[in-house]
């Protein structure tokens, strides 16, 4: 079955179960006819776990929910982040509303993916034999392999709301009735954690390594992405031990390879052997917020970054028009401080019309015959670059400097950069080179709350330390949450505050 195929009926079946829902873990009955009709066949099965990706994908990218929170928050690389909600982003101004805001507040989506594999589960467990599989020609372990891929769908989310929240509201089963909204209180963060290690391990004992289809590289998870989320999970706990052996598992595999430095465009461009895991936009049908004909720019993340001639041809907009999203050009060349020695500053950065700093990093499009601009661009997720420096931070807390300098200047060398010099500490110069190595993937924001973490010293915009002490980095609940609900508690820091 092809991807797009898939992703389109997939994503048709489980909008009609995950948008009927009306709170937050509020379901309407008529969804369980809709499920027995659906789960029939092993095709069916297929379609319904990667239709699951596809409503990851669509939460995550909720307002550019991954990027605007990992790239832009607390972050001061901006003399103008493009439009306000981004403007209160970067300023760690959680707490502000200009109706955008509260769509990076909401756990909502995020639930309506983990009641979908909690369906999934119960239907993979109790409604399929391997047999049943085998007998329409799927290999003899897909069942055990589906189930996997739902046990890591549901880890990585809870992942990402325990990132970005703490403890949140846990559920792991599907209810027997539905009864109005059901509100749930917020886990302890131990919970949420037990949990998320727990489901990592059972994906763990039921992926391979090997895909089934080379085209499942592009979306799907295998052992490889279970790692890499375990190891991102670890260092934000601080178990660094944990950390390193699933960094281990990773580069010892020897399946991922880091591009040369000659093709670290390649990165991008969704077919790279460094890539770990991505989320896919392979077609217009997927592709967001396309531009058309004399616009200058869009909501779309990568989009605000650009402008002629870095997307195309003139006709997509003005010969003089500048990318809505503007850096702050000093900051950005104190943090690539070697200039086009540094392949990445030299293949990914360029200058606008006006002489502003403009990164086309992402820059992958598409046009059709309607004059539309489409973004191409896969959402990087993971990849072994970031396992490199990952490595390199759990080494240093653990006090293995001479291992964590290796990985370093790795990629460093890959880059065309000298080895670390010593003339900033470790865990600075580690911070700093996964700024420059994974520019606008989704990571500077987590990597400077475990710089604050390992530390002591807060690089957040308008963030001391004592306010990271009493919780600032924790994004405060959406107070649409608390509608007729009195169990769910707001974050202590933003309690009276949104």
């Amino acid at each position: 079955m092809k991807i797009k195929y898939i992703f389109m009926a997939a994503v048709a079946s489980l909008t009609m179960i995950a948008t009927s829902c009306s709170g937050f873990l509020d379901h309407t009955p008529y969804t369980f006819p809709v499920e027995e009709e659906f789960w029939k066949t092993p095709d069916q099965a297929d379609a319904g776990v990667v239709g699951t990706y596809s409503l990851l994908r669509q939460s995550l990218g909720r307002s550019s929910r991954y990027n605007a929170l990992g790239d832009i928050a607390g972050c001061d690389w901006y003399s103008s982040p493009g439009q306000q909600d981004w403007t209160y982003l970067s300023g760690m101004q959680f707490d502000r509303d200009n109706g955008l805001m509260s769509g990076y507040r909401n756990w909502t989506t995020f639930y309506q993916v983990i009641n979908q594999v909690n369906r999934a589960l119960v239907r993979l467990e109790n409604n399929y034999t391997d047999a049943q599989f085998v007998e329409d020609g799927y290999p003899e372990n897909y069942r055990t392999q589906l189930i996997g891929e739902l046990y890591f769908l549901r880890a990585y989310t809870y992942f990402t709301m325990y990132r970005m929240w703490g403890g949140v509201p846990l559920v792991v089963n599907v209810p027997s009735s539905y009864l109005g909204a059901q509100y749930l209180p917020r886990a302890l963060e131990s919970e949420i954690a037990e949990v998320i290690y727990g489901d990592l391990q059972d994906a763990l004992e039921r992926l391979d390594w090997d895909y089934v289809n080379a085209t499942d590289k592009t979306y799907r998870a295998n052992k490889g992405v279970v790692y890499a989320t375990l190891a991102h999970m670890a260092a934000w706990d601080g178990d660094y031990v944990k950390c390193v052996d699933a960094c281990n598992a990773i580069i010892d595999k020897g399946m991922y390879e880091l591009e040369s430095g000659d093709n670290i465009k390649k990165i991008t461009e969704n077919v790279s052997p460094e890539l770990i895991f991505q989320q896919f936009y392979g077609s217009k049908d997927e592709a967001t917020s396309p531009l058309y004909t004399g616009s200058t720019s869009s909501n779309d993340f990568y989009h605000t970054f650009l402008c002629n001639p870095y997307w195309g041809n003139s006709s997509w907009g003005s010969t003089t028009a500048e990318p809505a999203c503007e850096f702050e050009e000093t900051k950005l060349k104190q943090l690539f401080a070697d200039g086009e020695d540094d392949l990445r500053w030299f293949t990914f950065f360029g200058m606008s019309p006006g002489g502003k700093v403009v990164c086309h990093k992402f820059n992958n499009f598409d046009e059709d015959a309607d004059d539309y601009l489409y973004c191409m661009n896969n959402r990087v997720i993971f990849r072994l670059a970031d396992i490199y420096l990952l490595r390199a931070e759990a080494n240093t807390a653990l006090g293995n400097n001479a291992a964590a300098m290796e990985d370093l200047n790795t990629i460093r060398n890959r880059a065309g950069l000298k080895n670390y010099d010593g003339s900033t500490s470790l865990f600075r110069a580690i911070l700093d080179e996964r700024g420059r190595e994974l520019f606008l993937e989704g990571h500077r924001y987590y990597d400077m709350c475990r710089y604050y973490f390992n530390t002591g010293i807060s690089v957040l915009k308008n963030t001391s330390a004592a306010q990271m002490e009493k919780g600032k980095y924790r994004l405060p609940v959406d107070p649409a949450l608390f509608e007729n609900n009195i169990v769910t508690l707001q974050n202590p820091f933003w309690q009276g505050k949104v």
